[in-house]
């Protein structure tokens, strides 16, 4: 086996003498890869997550929700108040006709809804009579990044306490389950009973309540950030319904900006000025980070709520006015004031993309998805992509590509697009 190894070695070398005289060459592995690893100032793995449970154990609580139906519903929860508030997911209760939350050390109370709502999947409980109860900590669920360590517990299958950890594998994560698709993803195994449940920092610091597993997957979860719960836990405690504001505009995020793809007509983007391709800076004079936290901002305020955005249009700076409006119903149909076509085949709706952002990508030409017939775990397009070529040929316009699919007889269609500055190749299924 040594022969076998040495012969290629000896034949890379070239001078047989100067490689059998060598020996240090043939022990050094190549040189693949940088010399030494990136400097981690910072960075200290945890010897043990033992403390941190300890830390955060008492503020989580196990549910048990009698149904009206007669089912059982079991669930985990978050104390957010002394007073005994509870945190969890508005599907562990929506049914029940009681609900029973035992504490971590054994206690168990009645509790009753103070509020819920489905749409975001949130509900407030009272305990009947608790007090001094262990809080917890909030942190600041923005601040997360791709990579840190991230812990949950609750009780998977009715097992009380069950502690799992893992890994933020992504943020703003769209699942199309809710009007307001804003979720982090994470790596720590979850199981039926864990909904509910707190997610938490290394600094034992909730930023998350899990609410969504994958089936088909394992360490696989998915968690409502905490900065979105801290906004609207006043009106759960009201037991007030979440009405949307609305703006009425296709944005995209391109290469650290944020810009207005398309408007809708008699929208209040429309009715503010707001143009195809506006770059957004700011909202109420805070910067624009992504465009998710951008909706989420505009999303948690009520209908009639008037908001200031900064945007520049061709060098110039605008500060433009604008009334937001109640969300339209999802089968309702908006058109673009650009002018829009819509595909059924495809079941996505079209308009030209602006002429500012075709340079801003140093794109030719292309057509923009402004928005979805289906639901969006149906249906493989992302409204913002932009589709560049059909079956091999590059698409202009709108206009060009409605004459394309009109001559287009097969049962699929092969399309090249721009989703998140990477281009993608997609064969879809032409109905």
């Amino acid at each position: 086996m040594r022969a076998i190894y040495l012969l290629p070695m000896l034949r890379l070398c070239g001078v047989a003498a100067v490689c059998l005289l060598s020996p240090l060459a043939l022990a050094q592995p190549p040189a693949f890869g940088a010399k030494a690893p990136p400097p981690l100032p910072s960075f200290e793995p945890p010897r043990s997550l033992a403390p941190l449970v300890r830390a955060v154990s008492m503020t989580v609580v196990s549910i048990r929700a009698e149904n009206r139906d007669g089912t059982r519903s079991l669930g985990s929860g978050l104390v957010v108040s002394k007073e005994g508030e509870v945190l969890t997911n508005a599907h562990v209760v929506s049914k029940a006709s009681q609900v029973r939350v035992r504490l971590s050390h054994g206690e168990e109370y009645s509790a009753r809804i103070l509020g819920q709502d489905s749409g975001v999947d949130l509900a407030l409980l009272q305990l009947g009579g608790a007090k001094g109860l262990s809080e917890a900590y909030w942190g600041d669920s923005d601040a997360l990044e791709v990579g840190d360590w991230v812990l949950a517990i609750g009780q998977p299958f009715g097992l009380d306490a069950s502690v799992t950890h893992g890994l933020v594998s992504a943020r703003e994560r769209v699942l199309g389950i809710g009007p307001l698709d804003d979720f982090i993803q994470f790596s720590a195994p979850i199981n039926p009973g864990n909904s509910g449940g707190p997610l938490f920092n290394m600094k034992a610091e909730v930023v998350g309540l899990t609410t969504a597993v994958v089936d088909a997957a394992q360490g696989i979860g998915f968690a409502v950030p905490i900065n979105f719960i801290r906004e609207i836990l006043p009106r759960l405690k009201a037991n007030e319904r979440l009405v949307i504001g609305w703006l009425g505009a296709v944005l995209k995020d391109s290469r650290g900006s944020l810009w207005i793809m398309d408007v809708y007509q008699n929208s209040p983007a429309a009715l503010a000025g707001l143009l195809p391709g506006d770059e957004v800076l700011a909202l109420d004079g805070k910067p624009v980070e992504s465009y998710f936290r951008l909706l989420r901002r505009i999303a948690l305020l009520p209908p009639g709520s008037q908001v200031r955005l900064r945007v520049q249009r061709q060098g110039q700076l605008l500060e433009l006015p604008a009334v937001l409006s109640p969300r339209p119903a999802a089968n309702q149909v908006l058109h673009s004031v650009q002018g829009s076509i819509e595909v059924s085949q495809l079941a996505v709706v079209l308009s030209n993309v602006p002429a500012e952002m075709l340079q801003k990508l140093q794109l030719k030409g292309g057509a923009l998805v402004t928005s979805l017939r289906t639901p969006p775990e149906k249906n493989p397009f992302r409204a913002g992509d932009i589709l560049l070529e059909m079956e091999g040929r590059p698409i202009e316009n709108t206009q060009q590509l409605a004459e394309l699919l009109k001559k287009h007889h097969k049962a699929t269609l092969k399309l090249l697009l721009l989703r998140d500055n990477k281009r993608l190749s997609l064969t879809a299924h032409f109905r």
